[in-house]
């Protein structure tokens, strides 16, 4: 039946079966909102998904809103990439405006697994408790709980960023080494485990950034940054910062004295980030760092 909906249909339960799969949850005003149509035209529309996929949703009279199940298969095939991107956009199909998912880079060369995204998405909007199988270059495989909040773009790939039961402390996941996902239900969070304790996404630094000063023509290096008055200023969360001097390939030796060649750009105020521990942790990943920090697995 969906080869014989019209586009203007078939764009419309697409729209239903992302926010099932991404958000757990749609209402018909959402529908109404996004698509301009009447509450008839949007009554139709989930009656015919329904019709398509009964076993995706449920509806929740309390909250007048339909809710992806537990055996949700998704009707359409969704691009893991275009989903986070029109999420960190904040497009109308995304996530409310409190949900912060930053890139440090549009690009990004390896893709999570729908499933495993679709878990973590829902678990970002609903501030839940999520349980995950998790695979890590220090520890292998490991089980853990953690409470997500954000998603990050390193430039090459989605990290989640969130509180980690095992560890006890705030850590980026990365996405793709997630074997599996699933909601703990009605979990309790304790307070110092929530967003607001995370110093990394507290806090912001000031980046420095200019033309690595032993480069020849610093110029050219000027035009495709577009660095005006020989400087760059970045104020970035800390947690995306160190993506973005990794990512930039910059130079944070107080001296500069890594080679012009291959590090176009130089942290300016690396010393005086480097003294303040709030803030050294945005160098953890970068060149020429004394900072002992890598990702987290």
């Amino acid at each position: 039946m969906i080869e014989d909906l019209t586009f203007a249909q078939r764009e419309r339960l697409e729209y239903i079966d992302f926010r099932l799969m991404f958000f757990g949850f749609v209402a018909r005003s959402d529908l109404t909102e996004q698509f301009k149509i009447g509450p008839a035209s949007s009554s139709r529309d989930f009656s015919l998904y329904k019709e398509l996929a009964p076993g995706n949703l449920e509806l929740r009279h309390e909250t007048k809103r339909y809710y992806s199940r537990k055996a949700f298969k998704p009707l359409f095939d969704h691009d893991v990439e275009i989903a986070l991107k029109n999420l960190a956009n904040q497009k109308k199909n995304s996530v409310s405006s409190e949900t912060k998912i930053r890139s440090v880079d549009s690009v990004s060369l390896i893709k999570a697994q729908p499933e495993i995204v679709s878990s973590l998405t829902k678990a970002v909007i609903n501030s839940s408790v999520i349980k995950i199988e998790y695979a890590s270059l220090s520890s292998g495989i490991t089980q853990r709980e953690i409470l997500p909040y954000a998603f990050l773009n390193s430039g090459h790939r989605w990290h989640i960023r969130a509180f980690d039961r095992k560890s006890n402390e705030f850590r980026d996941f990365v996405c793709t080494r997630i074997l599996s996902a699933e909601i703990v239900e009605n979990a309790k969070v304790a307070s110092h485990e929530k967003q607001i304790n995370d110093d990394e996404w507290v806090n912001e630094v000031t980046l420095q950034l200019v033309a690595h000063p032993a480069h020849e023509h610093p110029k050219a290096i000027e035009l495709d940054y577009q660095i005006q008055d020989h400087q760059l200023e970045l104020t970035l969360k800390v947690a995306e910062a160190k993506y973005l001097l990794r990512f930039w390939n910059v130079d944070v030796t107080p001296q500069h004295s890594l080679s012009a060649q291959t590090h176009h750009l130089w942290l300016k105020n690396s010393a005086e980030i480097r003294k303040n521990n709030r803030l050294a942790g945005a160098l953890a990943l970068a060149p020429g760092n004394n900072f002992q920090g890598s990702e987290n697995g």
